[in-house]
Parts: C-alpha cells; structure tokens; sequence
C-alpha cells in the first residue's frame, strides 16, 4: 500500500475531490461498473431509515422497502436489514404479504424506498473504505465506523474490494484522500485557535470550509477527528498534531497546499 506521506505525485491533483476519488476506486472496484457517488452531506443508511420511520409507515411498507434493498444490494446488505422495530415473525408474515397489502400505489413507494436505501449503503462501503485508511485517531475512527456497521463485511462486500484497489491499481489516490483529510484538520485548528466553540456558527462564518465540510467526507473527517482529538485533550491532541505538522511539512516542500 502507498505511503500517506509519499507526496511525490500529489503536485498538480490536488483539486482531484474526494467525490471523484472514491468514486474511481469503487468503480474499479465494480469491474468498471459506474458507482453512487459520495458528498458528506448524503444521508447515510441509518439516518434515511430513520427519517422513513418518522414519516410513519406499516410495517408492510418498511418491510417491502427493506426486501427491496436487499435484492439490489446483494452482499451488501444481510437479512438482518429486515429490523425495523419488528419482532422477526412479524418480518417474515410481512415480507411475503407486503405487495398486495400495500397497492401498487404503496408499492411503488416502497420500492422508492428500498432504491433509496441501496443506494446509502453503496456511498456507506465508500465511506468505510475511506475512513479505513485515514490517518486519524483510533478512538475517533471506531467511533465513526460504528455508524456503518450495517456495511458488509464480507470479502466480497465492496469496501473490502475497494481497500483491495487501494492498494494496488489505485494506491496513488490514497495520499490524496489523506490531503484533503488534511485539510480538514488544519480548517479545524483555525477553528480551535479562534474564539469560536460552535462548529456551525464557524461554518457559517468560513463558507469555503463549509462548502467543503459539506462536500468531501474526507475533509470532513479530518475537521471531526481534530475537534475530537481537541475535545480528548492531551496525548492525543498532541500526537495528532504532531502527526498533522510532520505531513504539513513535507507538503509544503513539494509544493502541495494543505490549506483550504
């Protein structure tokens, strides 16, 4: 696997987004295949799902969506997807029965859903494959896989196909993902330095930062890792900074910025 700190290509791609990035290794990764892409703002699994909830629905409805997104997601999703609040008899009474209790009115719905959802579990194996290989901290990294447990595992399940591409045909794009990581946590810094605690009154006042809090998860990542590490406090703010100046460095030798 390519180095973090191996700089030596990044001059002249650093505009290369972490949308595009992902989304070259997740299509290499799909035999070619074209793939979801991935903005930090997309709605993971977990949050659309509760949002259907909060939207009211029978247990028909959730159940049809559910097996919906199963059929299209393949390996991706488990039938443990089927849990919506629903004792597993429930499930299974009313999976078979889902189509003709809801309509085709209902159904189709349904079937939004599920499409719906298969497509936050395709960007959510993008999202583990990311946040894998970044240099963050430990603790903050078991803390935001945590919200994509539900994302295969499996050694066929897509993030493992992309970390498989990570470090071969597509290894170059890893120290550019960590660049923008980066760049993530540098726009922190200027946060912590300043007198602003609340992340969204500084994002509000840094609509460049925002823009890119907004867009590149990877960017993302690196601000919440910083702001975490801060929250955390000593070795672990010191040693991620420590870490963070080392790469600042080496960036700016090769003439790479590290800044927004």
């Amino acid at each position: 696997m390519t180095r973090i700190d191996d700089v030596s290509g990044l001059r002249g791609y650093e505009d290369l987004t972490t949308t595009s990035a992902l989304g070259k290794i997740a299509q290499d990764a799909n035999g070619g295949n074209a793939t979801t892409l991935v903005h930090a703002s997309d709605k993971s699994y977990d949050e659309l799902l509760a949002e259907y909830r909060s939207a009211g629905g029978s247990k028909a409805e959730f159940a049809e969506a559910h097996v919906h997104a199963i059929e299209v997601g393949a390996e991706v999703v488990g039938f443990s997807a089927l849990e919506v609040g629903m004792t597993g008899a429930a499930a299974a009474v009313a999976g078979p029965v889902a189509g003709l209790a809801l309509g085709l009115y209902k159904l189709a719905e349904a079937n939004q859903r599920g499409k719906e959802l298969n497509t936050a579990l395709a960007r959510d194996e993008q999202r583990v494959a990311l946040i894998t290989h970044l240099a963050i901290p430990d603790g903050f990294r078991s803390s935001e896989l945590a919200k994509y447990d539900h994302a295969g595992k499996s050694f066929q399940s897509m993030n493992q196909k992309m970390t498989t591409f990570m470090s071969g045909q597509d290894h170059a794009l890893v120290p550019l993902l960590q660049l923008h990581c980066d760049q993530g946590m540098n726009s922190a810094q200027d946060m912590i330095r300043s007198s602003v605690t609340d992340k969204s009154v500084f994002l509000s006042a840094h609509p460049e930062v925002a823009k890119r809090y907004a867009d590149d998860q990877a960017f993302k990542e690196g601000f919440d890792a910083m702001l975490w590490a801060h929250d955390k406090g000593g070795d672990e703010y010191k040693n991620l900074n420590d870490a963070l100046t080392a790469r600042d460095a080496r960036y700016g030798a090769a003439g790479v910025s590290f800044r927004v």
